[in-house]
This record gives C-alpha cells, sequence and structure tokens, in this order.
C-alpha cells in the first residue's frame, strides 16, 4: 500500500489557492505512485475560520473548489481532505467540519467532525454542527476510520461524556485522521501519549497527517506521522515546513518499506526538534513568516534597545524575513547609557543593518516644558517615565507609515502578566512574537541561538541587569521581583491557573486583575504555552473577584 501524507499549509479564507496546491501535492504523489493521498482538517479553507463563516457565499465556493479536486485526482488514486460543507437540516448550525474521502469525480464518503473542542484558542461550537457517529468505509480490502483531530482526543481528556471510538460496530483496520492541531511545548509529548490510547484502544494503525504554518497567534507544528496498532510512530514528516511524505507500507501496515520525503522548497527534511529552545526557535519563526507572508507584508523594524528582548525579537525576525527585510531603530532618551547604544550597534552589524539612530531628548525635554506650561507643575516620575515610552512608540509606528513595515513589539509575557508596560508606547506593534515567553526563557532562547549559531545576542546583553532606562540607574527590579521568582509565579498562576499563596503569587494576581485593560489592546502574541494571552484567554476587565 502507498500512502501520501500531504502535511499543506493553507491560506486561511482562499479556497482557490488552497486547491491549486492541492492539486500540485495529488500530481507529486502521483509521480510517487501513492494510492491513498491524506491531506490536514479542513485544508481547502483553512483552520481557524472563526467568523469568516459569516460570509454566505464561502459553500458555493467551496463547492466549486471540491469539483476542482476530483477533476484533477488520477483514476487509481483516492484522496481524503478536509473542508467546509453545508447543514441542509432545519436545526442546528450551519456548517459541518468534513471528512471528504474522494476518487477522480466521484466522492466515496463524508464524515463529519463529532467532538467539536470549544476551550482554549478552539471555539468551533460557534459556526459547526458535530456529527452524529464515525464513519467506518471499506478501502479495497481495508476498513478504514474516518477522524477528524479532535475525536481521537477523547482518549486524552475528560471533556467529553463520551468517547466516539469506543465500541465501533466493525473492525478496523487503518484510521485516517485529519488535524489541525495547534504547537506549544508540551504537544509533542501529549500526541505522542495520544497516539498510543488510540491505536491501541481502536486496536488498528493510523496515518496522522496535521496542517503546518501559522495562522495569527496560531502556529501548527506539521509533524504528520505514520503509526503501527500499538502506536509507535513508523515515520513522521517535517516539523515546522511543509511536507509530502510518500510510504510503502506492507500488506499488514506493520513495516515502511520505503519512504520518501517531496518538500516544496530547496530546504532538505527537517527531523522533529528535541530541545525547548529548537522549538520555540522554530515556532516564533514560522509564526512571523507566516504572519507577514499572508498579510502580504515583507518588511518589519523595531526599536532595538540594547536589551535581551529586542534583541531576540530581532534575532527571531531576521531569521524568518531575512536580514534586509529587518530594520533595527536607536531611539535614546537622556537616559539611555553609552552601553545600550554599543550593543545595539554591534547586532546590527551583524545582521548588516544600518543602524538608524533618532534622539527622544530635545522632543522629551519639550513635552516637559510644555507640560509645566500648561498644568502649572512638573509631571510625575512615572508619567515622564511613559513620556519616553510613547515618544519611541510614535516614531516606531510613524516609520511603519512612511515605509510600509510592521512594527514588531518586544515585550514578554512576565512583563505583560503584571502591567509592566506602556500603552501606546512598548505595546505597540503589529506583532509580539515573544509575548507567550517567560523572562527565564527569553534568555534560554538567546543562549541557544548563540550556541546553535542561528543568529548573534552579544554576550554583554546576557549579563547586564533588565533595564528601561527611563529614569537614573534604573533596574526593572526597582519594580518587579526577581525575575527568577516573578516566572515562577506567573508560570502558576496564570499557566496552571493555581491559587496564589506566596507573597509574590499574591503581588502577581493582584498586578494580573488590575493590567487586564492592557492586554486586550496588545498585538497578537504568538502562542507557545498551554495557557498565553490572547485569544484563548477570555477574562474580564472588570470584576470583583476576591484574590
Amino acid at each position: 500500500m502507498k500512502i501520501a501524507l500531504a502535511q499543506m499549509n493553507s491560506l486561511l479564507g482562499d479556497s482557490s489557492f488552497n486547491t491549486e496546491k492541492m492539486i500540485e501535492f495529488i500530481t507529486k504523489a502521483h509521480e510517487q505512485s501513492s494510492k491513498l493521498v491524506v491531506f490536514p482538517e479542513l485544508n481547502l479553507f483553512g483552520y481557524s475560520p472563526v467568523d469568516l463563516l459569516e460570509r454566505t457565499h464561502i459553500i458555493s465556493d467551496q463547492h466549486r473548489c471540491i469539483n476542482k479536486v476530483l477533476a484533477h485526482i488520477p483514476g487509481s488514486m483516492t484522496v481524503a481532505f478536509g473542508a467546509l460543507t453545508k447543514n441542509t437540516n432545519t436545526n442546528g448550525k450551519r456548517f459541518f467540519n468534513t471528512f471528504i474521502l474522494a476518487q477522480k469525480n466521484k466522492i466515496l464518503a463524508k464524515s463529519h467532525k463529532i467532538l467539536l473542542p470549544s476551550y482554549d484558542v478552539f471555539d468551533e461550537t460557534r459556526h459547526f454542527e458535530s456529527g452524529v457517529s464515525p464513519r467506518i468505509i471499506s478501502l479495497g480490502e481495508k476498513n478504514i476510520l474516518l477522524t477528524i483531530c479532535e475525536d481521537i482526543w477523547a482518549f486524552d481528556n475528560n471533556y467529553y461524556a463520551q468517547n466516539p471510538l469506543l465500541n465501533l460496530k466493525k473492525p478496523v483496520d487503518l484510521i485516517l485522521n485529519l488535524s489541525a492541531s495547534p504547537f506549544t511545548l508540551n504537544k509533542l509529548d501529549r500526541r505522542k501519549d495520544l497516539f498510543k490510547k488510540v491505536c491501541r484502544g481502536v486496536g488498528a494503525p493510523m496515518v496522522y497527517v496535521n496542517t503546518v504554518g501559522a495562522h495569527d497567534e496560531i502556529i501548527f507544528d506539521g509533524n504528520s506521522v505514520f503509526l503501527n496498532s500499538d502506536g509507535e510512530i513508523l515515520d513522521q514528516a517535517s516539523g515546522f515546513q511543509e511536507d509530502l511524505l510518500c510510504l510503502e507500507v506492507n500488506d499488514s501496515l506493520t513495516e515502511v518499506i520505503k519512504s520518501t520525503s517531496v518538500l516544496f522548497s530547496d530546504k532538505k527534511k527537517k527531523a522533529s526538534a528535541e530541545s525547548p529552545e529548537e522549538k520555540l526557535f522554530e515556532s516564533l519563526s514560522l509564526g512571523i513568516k507566516d504572519y507577514f507572508l499572508k498579510l502580504g507584508f515583507e518588511k518589519a523594524h523595531l526599536g532595538l534597545s540594547g536589551g535581551v528582548d529586542s534583541a531576540l525579537v530581532y534575532a527571531l525576525s531576521a531569521q524568518a524575513l531575512g536580514y534586509k527585510n529587518v530594520q533595527p531603530l536607536y531611539l535614546p532618551s537622556p537616559f539611555s547609557s553609552d552601553l545600550s547604544h554599543d550593543l545595539a550597534q554591534e547586532m546590527s552589524e551583524f545582521y548588516k543593518a544600518e543602524l538608524i539612530e533618532f534622539q527622544i531628548s530635545s522632543l522629551f525635554s519639550e513635552l516637559n516644558k510644555n507640560w509645566k506650561n500648561a498644568f502649572n507643575s512638573e509631571a510625575q516620575s512615572l508619567t515622564q517615565e511613559n513620556f519616553q515610552a510613547r515618544l519611541r512608540g510614535l516614531l516606531l509606528m510613524g516609520y511603519a507609515n512612511e515605509n510600509s513595515s510592521l512594527l514588531m513589539n518586544t515585550s514578554n509575557k512576565s512583563e505583560l502578566a503584571v502591567g509592566y508596560s506602556t500603552l501606546y508606547g512598548d505595546q505597540c506593534g503589529a506583532l509580539a512574537p515573544i509575548g507567550d515567553l517567560l523572562k527565564h526563557q527569553v534568555y534560554d532562547l538567546c543562549r541557544w541561538i548563540n550556541k546553535s549559531k542561528k543568529g548573534f545576542i552579544p554576550e554583554a546583553i546576557l549579563t547586564r541587569a533588565p533595564t528601561a532606562e527611563l529614569k537614573e540607574n534604573q533596574t526593572d527590579q526597582d519594580s518587579l521581583p526577581e525575575y527568577d521568582l516573578l516566572d515562577a509565579s506567573v508560570y502558576k498562576i496564570v499557566d496552571q491557573r493555581q491559587a496564589a499563596e506566596s507573597e509574590t503569587d499574591k503581588w502577581v494576581l493582584n498586578r494580573l486583575y488590575k493590567s487586564e485593560f492592557k492586554r486586550w489592546q496588545s498585538p497578537p502574541i504568538l502562542k507557545i504555552s498551554d495557557h498565553s494571552f490572547g485569544r484563548g484567554r477570555r477574562f474580564p476587565i472588570v470584576h470583583r473577584l476576591k484574590l
């Protein structure tokens, strides 16, 4: 049996583009003599469509695209793919998330997703109607179980009252699972545990095809797999890039005889990332790259301060977009040190960029003078600190206007959690690549970049005391607990949702409550943790919940 795992990066909402890419994958798989080609969940439209489903024309568009795909399937091939279909019943939500099994010019079977997640970043019950029961289809001499992503996750969690894949009506020879499973640092290990439960629970091998790419905050890592009936991985597609993995499998589906990876780029197949830092680097680079590519932008810029956060964002952006497409700007105030300038210059030289310098000292001085004239008093210290951050934000956004460039935000999770940021200042930006990284993860990733030679962070940035340089001799710890304590409390309270116990915990929780209004106005944050700020966290601004 020859099976192709078509790990495809869809463009959300552009079914015509996705159709052409599907046809390309199908053609390449046919050249490898593949008889079964399996695509990811909703690959014809992209995942997750959320309120794009309010647009009424999408079903007719999908119908046209499905017919075009069917017409391009070679006569000897079967293709499994994901698409939107209309719920024709008078009751229920308007759409189904559908598994389509097809051959040339005909649909063999449709199966609708049964378990619709409505937790974290998921909100499928908003527009989708649930399928009733799993479908098992005879294909040649094999009984094939058709499943979509969450349908297999009842083996792993207690969100659902019933597991639809238990007590099936006939034996299964092969499970097909079309997935759009978002990346988090813990997800790859969770999937491996899940695969064992699914394959052993159903008693069959599985083809699991996961989408790859990024949409808004959410990153999809690919890492599609073929597994035996014990849930052991027999072969795996690339991580964090498109892949077409063509497998020749023995008749009992217990062994891969031959494996060929057909890529749509000049890159070699990527092995699965091992260390947490490598996973972070690959995922965040992909998140940045797709954000720009799919929005139609090429250029990025950032305020390069000589600190660790902006240094990391610069390194990631340069990796994702290319050195020449990322412009660093240095905007010193009266409190900026010579060291900060020298470190920003050193990084810029490594990335072959001219560091643009724009002094804000005169603007800051004039603003303070006008403030005093208007209000007959000096602006308070915190107000003056925020003046500097907002002047920088004003200039960086002006650069965006003048150069059709997107501003990269440099906030990290530890500081966002406690509101240690200035609205319309350092919180400006089109994307926050490291907004889901705790401060220690920022440092760990910087050190990994240097060690792996995936970029360059000056060592002095990693050893100097963190400082916003908004007043004389300032360090972050003038306002924050030590970062080790802060990180531990943020992880405990935000990521693990545990009760506040220590004094630091209580301080963090109090600041978390009081600064929620800031996070509602944050740029999109690339998600890498199990509980990030952004789409998956729906916390009210106004409440009276006690500590």
